[in-house]
């Protein structure tokens, strides 16, 4: 097992604790905050639990926070079980692209069915009715719920699909330009093209990003692959595959000068508020 395995049974339970104990779970849903979103729509409330892989954490911790609305919603045990079912054909647009990112950072660390190594958490708890848009403000109201589900997972890398899947994690803190041309110099070559270095931080610049969580944490914020605007293809092919190999030598080969690249030292990261 990686150096980032943890226990999913017991992760489970907390999760699940976490939901009832501030109305969030599937089942016996009582959202704190219905009154206020009922005004943006009418509101089913099926709840929305996580998926946590029976080895998540091996060998690193990766979380992911999705736009799903929740239909079908399922507590943490049957989700997971669905999920870890997945075949790797016939997958819908999000999930084939949620495939496609842990392949690109996990690499040749991935196991035979990916979907045992990762968590997914929904930055919504509930939908309004519409299969076809969730108000940005019910993400809002939802975000203090998906920032302690983080907290508890304690994830080393975040991946936000989508705008709304960022509203969780409070403490997004941009790689400045001097980290993103220190990165990018480190996958180049002296002799390859100044374009070519100034394309890799670009790239490190627009879509990495530190989280406080506790520990060093670094969020991959895509676009979500089911974006109708053309977005998710071009990042798929053009900066997927440098990004999650970045990943890949930060969080789990962990060279010491790829860390300093990006870190400087580990007092940058204040600890979070635990739950």
């Amino acid at each position: 097992m990686g150096k980032g395995n943890c226990d999913s049974n017991r992760l489970k339970t907390t999760l699940h604790a976490y939901y009832e104990s501030n109305g969030i779970a599937v089942k016996g849903f009582k959202c704190p905050h219905w009154s206020e979103c009922e005004k943006f729509g009418p509101l089913p409330g099926r709840g929305s639990e996580a998926h946590i892989g029976s080895s998540y954490g091996d060998p690193i911790r990766i979380a992911v926070v999705s736009l799903d609305r929740g239909d079908g919603a399922e507590d943490v045990w049957s989700r997971s079980s669905e999920v870890e079912n997945s075949p790797e054909k016939g997958l819908n647009r999000h999930m084939a692209g949620t495939l496609c990112t842990l392949k690109a950072i996990l690499c040749e660390r991935g196991s035979a069915n990916l979907w045992t190594q990762f968590a997914m958490i929904n930055a919504a708890k509930c939908c309004n009715g519409s299969k076809n848009s969730v108000p940005d403000q019910l993400y809002e109201e939802c975000s203090e719920f998906g920032f302690q589900e983080l907290i508890l997972l304690k994830p080393q890398i975040v991946i936000a699909q989508g705008k709304n899947a960022k509203r969780p994690l409070k403490s997004l803190c941009p790689i400045d330009e001097v980290q993103a041309s220190n990165i990018a110099n480190r996958y180049l070559s002296g002799l390859s093209q100044q374009e070519l270095v100034h394309s890799i931080r670009w790239m490190v610049e627009k879509y990495l990003y530190k989280i406080n969580l506790g520990d060093a944490c670094w969020c991959l914020a895509t676009p979500h692959p089911s974006d109708r605007g053309g977005r998710w293809p071009v990042f798929s092919n053009l900066a997927l595959p440098i990004l999650g190999r970045i990943l890949h030598d930060l969080v789990i080969r962990q060279p010491s000068s790829a860390r300093e690249a990006m870190f400087g030292c580990a007092s940058i990261l204040r600890p979070a508020a635990s739950i």
